[in-house]
């Protein structure tokens, strides 16, 4: 039985989105460096102004009603 995926919240917008920019910045970075990037996006994560994290609330509020569309009866 397949579930399907929960919207992502905003910090994982935030941490896909750092993680994409800093993969074009280094295309040969290797994987095992991820929890690395990880840990650094929630470094820069906590230090950003209110202004940035609304943004990224936006996204993920726009993200879980894509969700609700796709998957009515879904409940997590």
């Amino acid at each position: 039985l397949d579930t399907p995926p929960r919207p992502l919240n905003s910090f994982m917008i935030y941490r896909r989105e750092y993680q994409k920019k800093i993969k074009e910045q280094n295309p040969n970075i290797l994987l095992s460096e991820l929890s690395r990037i990880s840990k650094s996006a929630a470094d820069k994560w906590a230090s950003e102004p209110q202004q940035v994290k609304q943004i990224y609330a936006e996204k993920a509020r726009a993200e879980k009603e894509r969700h609700m569309k796709l998957y009515p009866n879904y409940v997590y």
